[in-house]
């Protein structure tokens, strides 16, 4: 039945998009545990007068119309009403109507007219479209372009590196600096390691220049001071010594080529270093008396020369090459404690003069859960690559294929899967059943709605929500508005559990369908839900409760229990990082729809 309360609706729609679900036997008839079967062995009520027999709950289906059947047994019924089409009721109760299909969710809703007493309806969500199973490619899944301007802020962002103690933070791992003999006129005196402690420079300027094939890098450091330690290891000892290696002038200039390796992974590699370093001195702070110092001078001075143009040439290379290496390896993104691994299995970079566009063909993999159906797979959208121009520093476009598959994989896997208890809000550093909400999670709370159950339920018993989804959220784009982006979500059942002293009990099993609009925003670099629009959903009894229940009425428990459990349900979701470059703050940042068919979530944002 549509729910009518804006509240209702603005909560679901959020469970929806955050919420989740725990896999359980749907079916009713789930045996009493012991010592409570007394407060349940009630006489059932009657079995509702409407149901929809075919198609079955969460079916996928190729076609674009289906023929739904069903059945109702009040015989004073003669017509019923689906999706607006009134059909009639034969003598044995019987029913049958054709029913036009859209691409994604379809809530096949189903209503009697003429029923003494009031009308009955029921709904059922099924999936149309085409589906592809996991381990098929979503080709062409991500899509990056990073601007001319874009390459303009990451050379600043470079240049603040090399001038501050960044550069340290990033080359201490390659500590020693240096290990290795310290030789005068050819004669081994000591052999030294060397260790860098901080780095330093006046200024620096960095050029990244994007052309046909190929990225040009022109980076100066002007007067750079490298804080060490040094250690003899053998030959002339002398005690640990800290000292200042001194460059006046460091002046690199290479091209990047990034490009693919036969095994299909993406590589950078830098071409025609030419690294010019100048006025290099060395200072000690403490340790050597300055006969040995004016001894080791020039060695040190080669070494310091030899580590500063191995910083500039193969160091930076491979610290290059392991950053875009990483674009096409495995990433893995924790949802309620569990991973989903994304894996590039193609890529194609483009380097032109107005800057690098990327092309990442992903597979999503993950678990299963063998208590849910099987279904064939990824609700699969026509539609195109898109067209990105990288107007701001950057652009990045997902293809909702890809979105589908994650969601699809998470669902198989059993992520969206969430018990809503007391313990839920307690575990999230809330106080208590309230979890600082005032929504005590106790038998009242489902008395004070539904009193059917007032002769079953004694106030003070603890109750919890159980979510299971038959079927995949979809994510599917709207031409005609590209900026929130379109979520559906079918047959989330919902069971109502209370424990009267002898463990947890099903009462009641609801199912809901839910569409809305997501609009997304950005936090601390991290793409978030930000909100919905215009939401809507059906909730529907399944299964027979244990006592008779006005439907209108669990509507409305539905909508206020859900609610506070959203920030702690968000709180479980890993949020989809969108700066793979430390230290770079995104800002402008707008997502929506986009491509030439609107099927690509779009974001673009600067530095």
């Amino acid at each position: 039945m549509r729910a009518g309360q804006a509240v209702v609706a603005l909560g679901f729609a959020l469970a929806g998009v955050l919420g989740c679900a725990e896999g359980f036997d749907h079916k009713w008839g789930a045996a009493p545990r012991r010592g409570s079967a007394a407060a349940f062995s009630r006489t059932l009520p009657a079995p509702p007068a409407l149901r929809v027999d075919v198609p079955e709950r969460g079916a996928h289906l190729g076609v674009p119309q289906t023929v739904v059947e069903g059945t109702v047994l009040d015989r004073a019924v003669r017509e019923v009403d689906v999706g607006g089409q009134v059909v009639p009721v034969d003598p044995a109760g019987r029913w049958r109507a054709t029913v036009p299909l859209a691409v994604g969710l379809n809530v096949i809703h189903a209503r009697t007219r003429g029923l003494p007493g009031g009308e009955q309806d029921t709904s059922v969500g099924v999936l149309r479209g085409d589906f592809d199973a996991p381990g098929r490619p979503v080709e062409r899944a991500v899509e990056l372009r990073v601007s001319r301007g874009g390459f303009d802020t990451l050379a600043r962002r470079l240049e603040t590196m090399i001038a501050g103690p960044g550069l340290a933070r990033a080359l201490s791992p390659l500590n020693p600096i240096f290990q290795g003999p310290l030789q005068v006129a050819g004669v081994t005196v000591t052999t030294t390691v060397v260790d860098l402690l901080g780095t330093r420079s006046r200024s620096s300027s960095v050029r990244a220049t994007p052309l046909a094939g190929r990225l040009e890098v022109d980076a100066v450091a002007q007067d750079m001071e490298l804080d060490f330690e040094a250690r003899s290891t053998g030959g002339l000892r002398y005690p640990d010594t800290r000292g200042v290696a001194l460059v006046s002038r460091v002046h690199l200039a290479a091209s990047f080529t990034v490009g693919v390796n036969a095994a299909g992974r993406l590589e950078a590699q830098m071409t025609n270093p030419v690294v010019d370093i100048q006025g290099v001195s060395f200072q000690v702070a403490s340790g050597l008396p300055q006969w040995l110092v004016s001894i080791l001078q020039a060695p040190l001075s080669t070494a310091v020369t030899d580590f500063v143009r191995r910083i500039f040439t193969q160091d930076l290379a491979r610290i290059v090459a392991e950053g875009v290496a990483r674009l096409g390896q495995p990433m893995d993104l924790t949802v309620q404690g569990r991973r989903l691994s994304f894996r590039s299995v193609r890529s194609v970079p483009r380097l032109d003069a107005d800057g690098l566009l990327l092309d990442l063909s992903l597979d999503v993999d993950g678990g299963i859960d063998p208590t849910l159906p099987a279904r064939p797979g990824s609700l699969v959208t026509a539609g195109a690559p898109p067209v990105l121009q990288a107007a701001a520093g950057a652009e990045l476009a997902l293809d909702d294929d890809l979105v589908n598959r994650a969601l699809y994989v998470a669902w198989r896997a059993g992520l969206l899967a969430q018990t809503i208890d007391a313990s839920t809000f307690a575990g999230n550093g809330n106080p208590g059943a309230t979890g600082g909400t005032g929504l005590r999670l106790e038998g009242s709370l489902l008395t004070r709605f539904l009193p059917e159950f007032s002769p079953l339920v004694r106030p003070t018993d603890p109750i919890a929500f159980r979510l299971r989804p038959l079927m995949p959220p979809v994510v599917l784009m709207d031409p005609a508005d590209p900026r929130p982006i379109r979520v559906a979500w079918g047959e989330v059942h919902m069971d109502v559990l209370v424990d009267r002293g002898s463990g947890y009990e099903k009462v009641l099993t609801v199912a809901v369908h839910l569409r809305a609009g997501l609009e997304l925003g950005v936090l601390n670099g991290s793409l978030v839900f930000n909100g919905a629009v215009d939401p809507s959903f059906y909730v529907d009894v399944v299964d027979q409760p244990v006592a008779a229940v006005d439907e209108r009425r669990v509507q409305v428990l539905v909508g206020m229990a859900l609610p506070p459990a959203l920030p702690i349900l968000g709180q479980s979701l890993s949020r989809v990082q969108l700066s793979l470059v430390p230290g770079l703050a995104l800002q402008n940042v707008q997502v929506g729809a986009g491509g030439p068919t609107n099927d690509h979530v779009r974001v673009h944002f600067d530095f």
